[in-house]
């Protein structure tokens, strides 16, 4: 609750700021970019998480407040990890332990918001008067799970969402970014960490999506 509540006070004092100081809208930004997201998972069940790859696109309105910058936007993101299950067989000969070996069984999780992000950033280096240079960002975010899948081998199976302890992920997430991007005109390639603040879990543990990630972005301005 209290990182919760930290977010919140960040994305308003940004709001706040904004609303203040911000002068001549600087117009649209484009994004798009590779996640390699993990769960970070503390759970009563013996489970480990491997990262698996994928992908965010969003559209960002950005305006300028002073020596900062502020975007907002929608940005849809595809998150999840993979399940790994340890087992230990045991092949018996009369009726005493022969060989024992581990298997394992893997689950790719796929879990698809829509996030409405805050970015702030600011100008460590100036490259030119046009705003070219190196900027430093946060980012709180708030996610919408809209929909989850399972993989397992050939089996396919749908995720369910909500808060009751039979569902497999809660509707929210609210998750903390930072990193850094180089403006050059245009183009502004980006690199990140996401740090998520919510357990997103219903069920018995805590599991919360974490992971880095980097793309590049467009600007119209």
């Amino acid at each position: 609750m209290k990182k919760i509540i930290f977010v919140l006070l960040i994305i308003g004092l940004m709001i706040s700021s904004g609303i203040i100081k911000a002068q001549n809208p600087s117009g649209f930004t484009f994004k798009a970019g590779m996640n390699f997201d993990k769960y970070k998972a503390k759970s009563i069940v013996d489970l480990d998480y491997k990262s698996i790859s994928s992908y965010h696109l969003g559209t960002y309105y950005s305006f300028q407040v002073k020596q900062a910058r502020i975007q907002t936007g929608l940005t849809f993101v595809r998150r999840g990890g993979e399940e790994i299950v340890s087992k230990d067989i045991e092949l018996n000969y009369n009726n005493e332990t022969a060989y024992t070996y581990v298997e394992e069984t893997s689950t790719k999780i796929y879990l698809n918001y829509l996030e409405i992000p805050l970015n702030l950033s600011f100008k460590l280096i100036n490259f030119s008067d046009k705003g070219d240079g190196i900027n430093l960002f946060m980012e709180p975010a708030l996610g919408f799970c809209l929909y989850g899948e399972m993989k397992s081998g050939e089996n396919d199976s749908d995720i369910e969402i909500g808060s009751e302890d039979t569902d497999d992920i809660k509707p929210l997430n609210i998750s903390f970014k930072f990193g850094a991007s180089i403006k050059l005109k245009h183009l502004e390639p980006y690199v990140g960490y996401d740090m998520g603040l919510t357990d997103i879990t219903p069920q018995a543990g805590t599991i919360k999506n974490s992971g880095f990630y980097f793309g590049i972005a467009y600007n119209l301005f």
